[in-house]
């Protein structure tokens, strides 16, 4: 049987089975934590990942489960909603979890420096799925890994086609002051321009809790620009460019780092409006699996589709693949409890099998790069016509050199 039909089986499969639970009759039930914002602000981040998570945990359980050191195990995981309030709720999640529970790993999101003190009290292998934020979490803890590429790894890629593609000149940042992501995104969309030739000419940041931009947009507008590029994540940039077309802003392109998905766009920006809100959107952050052509990618992208009512964002791929890699790294270590022995095997482990984000490995074939996952970059852009996204330019950085360029010309209408 081809990989292709493989994996179709597998997802197939999941889309009929009950979620997994851990029993504590159960000793063969392996149970790791994950904190998650489920609600409030970052909400648009804790449930896909979670469905994601919980859709490998069927494959791997479907499949009879995993071995280590002779005994056979399932999977199951516990996540906490830390309601996109991590100094306080978080903190109290992570003691739960990690003190009470004691998971053998930890599962995160976003927010990794509140964790800090924690991480030194009650250490443990963390697994995190797509906190970016730049100065890079890998400097919070040792113990903290990535299973995506940091800001420096994608921003610089969107400016770049921003001067080379699109042949703009003038860019102005609209970012949330109070998120820090936010604040990463600009540092590196100043470090690209200054080295590709754009201007910056106006920079402004919105205070918290704002949801009446029109002050930062006429700012942003009155230095002329020829680009905007919105700092944030889905739920504050979307907003923002709501309010831009509202305002009148037509025909500049509007780049973010969102990773925002058509259901995104429709839920926050409302319809019939998302459609032309979008029109001028650029997207850099991961790889999508709806634009992605690998096959093992494209079935998980169709079985999320048709289980949740929703096109899944970049980090359902990572998350999708969390628990793929823990498994591998217990199997490695020879222990389903020996968090020591868990670390020290993440640290050299291969990519595991299965997975689908299109990690590319070291030159000695480990996952981690110095505890950091690497993919290709992508952009995407609006499609009008299909009311989503198609791809654009598909990218690696080294430093702020591009490299593995490829600019998609019909990602719109298909090869």
């Amino acid at each position: 049987m081809s990989r292709n039909r493989i994996a179709a089986a597998v997802f197939a499969a999941c889309l009929s089975l009950p979620i997994a639970r851990a029993s504590a009759a159960d000793s063969s039930t392996v149970t790791v934590g994950a904190i998650l914002p489920l609600s409030g602000l970052f909400s648009t981040l804790g449930p896909p990942e979670r469905d994601a998570m919980q859709m490998a945990i069927e494959a791997i359980n479907a499949g009879g489960g995993f071995k280590v050191a002779g005994k056979q195990h399932t999977l199951a995981v516990k996540v906490l909603d830390d309601e996109s309030a991590p100094a306080t709720v978080g903190i109290s999640d992570y003691r739960q979890l990690v003190e009470v529970d004691h998971v053998p790993v930890l599962v995160l999101a976003d927010n990794t420096r509140i964790y800090g003190a924690q991480f030194r009290r009650a250490p443990l292998p963390v697994l995190n799925i797509l906190d970016s934020t730049y100065p890079s979490i890998l400097d919070v803890n040792k113990h903290v890994f990535l299973l995506r590429s940091d800001t420096p790894a994608y921003v610089p890629g969107g400016v770049w086609y921003l001067k080379n593609v699109l042949h703009k000149q003038r860019i102005s940042f609209i970012g949330s002051a109070a998120d820090p992501y936010s604040k990463g995104l600009e540092i590196w969309m100043k470090k690209a321009a200054k080295q590709y030739g754009l201007d910056v000419v106006s920079d402004v940041n919105y205070p918290p809790n704002t949801t009446d931009f029109a002050p930062f947009i006429q700012t942003a507008m009155a230095a002329k620009p020829d680009a905007i590029y919105l700092g944030g994540v889905t739920q504050e940039v979307l907003p923002v460019a709501k309010q831009l077309y509202q305002s009148g802003v037509r025909g500049v392109p509007v780049l973010h780092n969102a990773g925002a998905t058509p259901t995104q766009a429709k839920q926050i920006i409302g319809d019939p409006l998302y459609n032309d809100v979008m029109l001028d959107s650029y997207d850099f952050a991961g790889s999508l699996p709806q634009t992605s052509t690998d096959p093992a990618t494209q079935a998980f992208f169709k079985a999320f589709l048709s289980r949740f009512k929703e096109y899944p964002d970049d980090l359902t791929m990572w998350a999708y693949d969390a628990p793929f890699v823990l498994v591998a790294a217990m199997q490695k270590a020879g222990s389903v409890t020996d968090r020591v022995a868990i670390y020290n095997a993440m640290l050299t482990m291969k990519v595991p099998p299965h997975t689908i984000s299109g990690w590319i490995p070291t030159k000695d074939g480990k996952l981690f790069h110095d505890r950091d996952a690497q993919t290709l970059a992508e952009g995407v852009r609006w499609c009008p016509q299909a009311k989503t996204i198609g791809a654009a330019f598909l990218f690696f950085m080294q430093g702020l050199e591009v490299t593995r360029q490829q600019i998609v010309q019909n990602g719109c209408t298909g090869p």
